[in-house]
């Protein structure tokens, strides 16, 4: 977990080391939660990571971004632009609407998700997911604005990582992204440009990882020590 900005940061990752992303960018729509809560850097679509994202992915291996429909293109253009072969268009059914403009607008249920690959010998291990995944979006508990629900990030990870590298999340937030990742057994590289929710993601990551890997981890930095 690493506190910073993943434009910079991301330069110095070795190329083709992330074995896939998932990740929730700012969406450039200036959001404010109910309780006028903002996120950094949402002044315009953040997609000028992308190229690096490419960069440090496994050939054959997969992207999950999250956007809404009104930057749906400015997303998926990125990706293109940036190399990815744009494979579907997911839709996040939450269950439950949210407000936004009561008299002009359909209330607002979902969100999308573009899937992409690093070329094209990526194949699905477990069958082929449909296009529409229900789960409830989190409630009053959430930490960050646009937290996403941890089960929807356990079944993205476990249906899209096909091999041993890491999960990389650029805009890590408050972890929930780790926090699946840690649940599945998955190695994970998070990266989050706030200072308070990085802490935050670090301890929750923390929590979610299994103690028997947080054994092999400390033993093998002990191994190391001793070595010195």
């Amino acid at each position: 977990m690493i506190q910073g900005d993943c434009h910079v940061l991301m330069r110095a990752m070795p190329a083709s080391s992330i074995g896939l992303v998932v990740t929730d960018p700012p969406y450039g729509i200036d959001y404010r939660d109910g309780a006028g809560r903002r996120i950094a850097n949402d002044h315009s679509p953040q997609i000028w990571w992308l190229d690096q994202a490419y960069r440090v992915l496994k050939l054959g291996a997969a992207i999950a971004c999250f956007c809404r429909w009104d930057v749906e293109q400015a997303f998926a253009s990125a990706l293109k632009w940036a190399g990815f072969t744009l494979r579907s268009q997911v839709v996040w059914d939450k269950q439950i609407h949210g407000k936004g403009d009561l008299r002009r607008t359909f209330a607002p249920q979902h969100e999308l998700i573009l899937f992409a690959t690093k070329g094209a010998r990526f194949s699905f291990k477990a069958g082929r997911p449909k296009s529409i995944m229900r789960f409830r979006r989190p409630g009053r508990e959430r930490v960050h604005p646009t937290e996403k629900p941890v089960p929807l990030l356990r079944e993205l990870v476990r249906r899209l990582s096909t091999n041993d590298l890491p999960v990389l999340d650029p805009f890590c937030g408050s972890g929930s992204t780790g926090e699946a990742c840690g649940l599945e057994g998955k190695r994970f590289v998070g990266i989050e440009i706030d200072k308070e929710y990085a802490r935050i993601a670090r301890r929750r990551i923390a929590r979610a990882t299994p103690r028997t890997r947080k054994d092999k981890m400390r033993g093998g930095k002990e191994r190391r020590h001793a070595e010195k």
